[in-house]
């Protein structure tokens, strides 16, 4: 693990990591300057998901650290959203966002982003990442076909290098795996902090904003395995354990967690065994302003 933001603040500037590498986050205002959580800065709400989270309607979180620059390396995300109900007004798709570390060197993206995106004439949002390395065509953008419409749900995405160019994404909603997409991207690297709960997405997709609440939110430096998103996903409410710095954390389920796909090795996948398959989109860059 490189990172673990609860979001549990009531107030202060300082935003918790609670791993061993403490990355604090700082608390921003619109503005993009220092104001106190429930002042200024992010919201906090009480009892939601596991203990407090913090909500986003503009304000965000930032951390400016290299240990969250992957390069050409793994990474997983992972995070407790509350999706809105209702779609956002707005004339142009949406993205309600989730973390964002990119650059966007000659209008393509360096960096990777975790986020919920909502097409204009949809009445839900869904799990969506790009991850680009900022050199040659389109930037690449994913989407789990799971409809998100309101309440909590655990999201997460994983990258597995294949090699320095070529990555394997998987995108999970409430422990439930996309279709594994190959993709050709070398290193993200780039000198852009963090944000959490803010986007540099909306001018090269053309989209609007919309809020966000997060809750529990998590970044590895390594790929993390089916079972162990799931098992993350299962602890629920519950939370995990206060981390042993260098350990993975596995929390025992303290729910079922569903068979995804051929459960029983028949080679046929049947009404009872479910797979998402992820939606692949690619968007031209719009051109940058004079």
């Amino acid at each position: 693990m490189v990172a673990w933001w609860p979001l549990n603040e009531t107030g202060g500037t300082v935003i918790d990591d609670i791993w061993s590498n403490q990355l604090n986050g700082t608390s921003l205002d619109v503005g993009g300057v220092p104001a106190p959580v429930g002042s200024g800065g992010p919201t906090s709400v009480s009892g939601q998901h596991v203990g407090n989270s913090l909500y986003f309607p503009g304000e965000y979180v930032e951390a400016n650290y290299s240990a969250l620059d992957f390069g050409a390396g793994e990474l997983s995300i992972d995070a407790w959203v509350k999706t809105v109900a209702n779609p956002p007004v707005t004339s142009h798709d949406a993205i309600q966002p989730i973390v964002d570390k990119t650059a966007q060197p000659g209008g393509i993206v360096a960096g990777y982003a975790l986020f919920l995106y909502w097409p204009v004439n949809q009445a839900y949002s869904q799990l969506a990442f790009v991850i680009d390395d900022g050199v040659g065509g389109p930037s690449t953008f994913l989407v789990h076909p799971t409809p998100l419409s309101g309440g909590w749900s655990h999201v997460a995405v994983t990258v597995a290098r294949l090699s320095a160019n070529q990555a394997v994404v998987t995108l999970y909603v409430n422990g439930l795996p996309s279709s594994p997409t190959t993709l050709t991207v070398g290193s993200t690297a780039n000198t852009a902090p963090l944000w959490i709960g803010q986007s540099r997405l909306y001018t090269l997709f053309n989209t609007g904003f919309q809020e966000s609440t997060v809750d529990e939110l998590e970044i590895f430096s390594c790929a993390l395995a089916a079972a162990e998103v799931q098992q993350i996903y299962a602890a629920q409410q519950a939370g995990k354990c206060t981390p042993t710095p260098g350990s993975m954390v596995t929390p025992t389920p303290t729910i079922p967690i569903a068979c995804v796909g051929d459960c029983d090795g028949d080679g046929t996948v049947t009404a009872n065994e479910i797979i998402a398959t992820m939606a692949h989109f690619e968007y031209e860059p719009l051109p940058l302003a004079a």
